[in-house]
């Protein structure tokens, strides 16, 4: 009942996916269908995809995000609530605590709407890491390391290369 639990959240353009304990737990498409007329969700992820061109009028399905950044706020905060609850279940007391990867060029207001958006969906704490440093984590790639790591990120909304050494993104 009472979950403490740490996510790891990979907010993608194409695809949202979620880490719980090292492992994925949730990999669906960034989607979510609407009521248009009482804005309540219907689905999110690969449900809302499937609904696609298959619905009436007052059922809009949406893409969130554009090129690595948040297009509709009220949408990707409904997916990911959808997409917490489904994780963490129904009972869970208080929210989890999320690492967010973001591209190492967002803007403050952008990671803002990143940081307000996970809030909202019921996170009790936000961590925002550099893309590249968490795909260089992801690879067991020895980011404290003196001498230089290449780490290319391909998404399905934005491609990010990057040069980690020292613990950090040194050029990007």
């Amino acid at each position: 009942m009472f979950h403490f639990g740490k996510l790891a959240v990979d907010l993608g353009t194409t695809n949202t996916v979620i880490w719980k304990d090292g492992e994925v737990v949730l990999f669906e498409p960034s989607v979510v269908s609407v009521n248009t007329e009482n804005q309540k969700v219907v689905a999110a992820g690969g449900e809302a995809k499937k609904m696609s061109g298959k619905t009436p009028d007052y059922i809009e399905v949406v893409s969130p995000l554009r090129h690595g950044a948040i297009a509709d706020y009220g949408a990707v905060t409904s997916m990911l609530k959808w997409f917490f609850r489904e994780v963490m279940g129904t009972s869970w007391l208080f929210g989890p605590e999320v690492i967010v990867p973001v591209a190492s060029g967002t803007t403050q207001v952008e990671q803002r709407a990143v940081m307000d958006a996970m809030s909202q969906a019921g996170a009790r704490k936000v961590n925002l890491i550099d893309a590249p440093l968490a795909a260089a984590i992801g690879a067991k790639v020895s980011i404290a390391d003196s001498f230089g790591n290449m780490v290319v990120n391909l998404g399905g909304g934005m491609v990010e290369a990057a040069i980690i050494a020292s613990g950090g993104v040194v050029a990007s």
